[in-house]
């Protein structure tokens, strides 16, 4: 096992000034997947988190990431932020934590994935505190910091192993991340025997609001399309049941029924949460920002294997339509009335489903740090087409219980100085014996107030199949061992 960079490498770290480096072994992944490191490093009892990186235009979906017990707990609540023991009164946490992570910034050798350690969580939004305001109250922050975790590389079936060390004496460093890397892989080597079984729901799942009341809020949203300019809003709603078991299950078998990067995973303590890929992914490498998409997905049967590709696919025209959308979203966002923007799109497919996934790439007009970056995705948009100022706080007034993780971003925010942000269009969570499944329905002016429920349902039943139903390999499918 080689673990790199070299002590001279570290010292020339150092040199730069760089007070931290994250120093990597790379092994073959034949023996552990990430399911199953995930499960091994959660039956320890300490937090930790999984995120499908989101494909780089140049090495499509290559990393994932599973990063476990933090070094320390990042909570901000309005007024107050607290970072482990100690408690700063503040109404501007942002430029603190973009701080907290020029404090620890390293560098990203040659062969080390974007996310090489740092904050990795939610950020919440909350309900305008006056029904008048135009601006959103302020979000919720909860984000643990990570320097231990594991990258799997999709195009080389490796893993890398990766500790972040203090520099001061170099040859010191690299003995004790070979230390802490040994134990690590020591860890991995215990025989994987979960089975990720399914949990089971107590009693029916119960609406947060009923179809007429649901019917109403959408009614209510069509009378204000036009007001806002909007061509949509979205309304959530939220289905919750006691449920006696994890959500490992539901996580494996979201990957199997999904063909995009994007899904994340993260365990609070008691709270085990499961998210994304259908909600749209920024990522900030370098000066670059780019927004993913993914199509509406369709089975696959025998009939039709795969999506057609011919320009005029309905399906493809619609994902085309959205690549328009993103570009006139990052348009604004860059705040520039030119940019260069480069889009892509490809057919994708999974055993059970294909669709189409597209990046639109920009470049901001100012780098203000990862959470500079995170502020300008607040709030998050409640509708597509018009700007997320002015639709959010139409939709919050519209719903008389918080959003809570529906409706929030999961961010990373690397020590390298990169970035990643998913919107939790879509939500399962457990927490303390209680099963949550969230979604939005998007609502138009043509949109049938009569169906909307039902829309709702459609998009929570997947969610709550994954968390009841064990995980069976079909017979087309084979097994891959990272």
């Amino acid at each position: 096992m080689t673990i790199f960079p070299t002590p001279e490498a570290l010292g020339a770290y150092a040199a730069e000034g760089y007070r931290y480096c994250p120093v990597a072994a790379e092994v073959l992944a034949d023996v552990t997947t990430p399911l199953q490191a995930l499960q091994l490093l959660k039956s320890s009892g300490k937090d930790v988190f999984w995120l499908d990186c989101a494909p780089d235009p140049e090495e499509p979906d290559r990393w994932t990431y599973v990063a476990f017990d933090p070094a320390l707990t990042v909570e901000y609540r309005p007024g107050v932020l607290r970072m482990g023991k100690e408690r700063i009164h503040t109404r501007e946490p942002f430029p603190i934590l973009d701080r907290f992570l020029a404090d620890h910034k390293s560098p990203r050798p040659e062969g080390l994935p974007p996310f090489t350690g740092g904050l990795a969580g939610f950020v919440l939004p909350q309900k305008p505190t006056d029904a008048g305001a135009d601006e959103p109250a302020e979000p919720l922050i909860r984000l643990r910091y990570f320097d231990r975790l594991l990258a799997f590389d999709a195009l080389r079936h490796t893993l890398l192993i990766i500790v972040n060390i203090p520099l001061r004496n170099t040859e010191e460093t690299s003995e004790a991340a070979s230390g802490q890397i040994g134990q690590i892989q020591k860890l991995l080597s215990v025989p994987y025997t979960g089975d990720c079984a399914p949990g089971e729901l107590l009693c029916d799942p119960f609406p947060t609001y009923s179809p007429e009341r649901f019917i109403v809020m959408a009614k209510k949203a069509q009378e204000r399309i036009m007001t806002a300019c909007a061509d949509r809003l979205t309304l959530s709603n939220l289905l919750q049941a006691p449920f006696c078991g994890g959500l490992l299950s539901a996580l494996r078998q979201r990957q199997l029924d999904d063909v995009s990067a994007g899904q994340f995973y993260f365990s609070f303590g008691k709270t085990e949460t499961v998210g994304g890929a259908a909600a749209p992914y920024f990522s900030l490498r370098g000066k670059t920002l780019t927004r993913f998409l993914r199509s509406q997905l369709q089975a696959k049967t025998p009939s039709c294997p795969a999506l057609p590709t011919s320009a005029d696919d309905p399906l493809q025209a619609a994902h085309t339509l959205e690549v328009d959308i993103a570009r006139d979203f990052l348009l604004r966002l860059c705040r520039r009335e030119s940019v260069t923007i480069c889009a892509f799109h490809k057919p994708v497919s999974s055993p059970r489903a294909s669709g189409f996934c597209s990046a639109v790439c920009g470049e901001p007009l100012t780098q203000t740090g990862a959470f500079g970056l995170l502020r300008s995705l607040l709030p998050v948009p409640a509708s597509i087409g018009a700007p997320a100022k002015a639709c959010e706080p139409i939709a919050d007034r519209l719903e008389s219980a918080p959003r809570e993780l529906f409706g929030g971003i999961f961010f990373l925010a690397s020590l390298s100085g990169d970035s990643d942000a998913v919107y939790a269009s879509s939500i399962l969570s457990c927490h303390d014996g209680t099963l949550f499944a969230a979604a939005g329905v998007e609502v138009t002016a043509e949109t049938e107030p009569a169906y909307v429920y039902d829309l709702f349902r459609d998009q929570t039943a997947p969610l709550i199949g994954a968390a009841v139903s064990g995980y069976e390999t079909p017979k087309d499918e084979e097994e891959t061992t990272l």
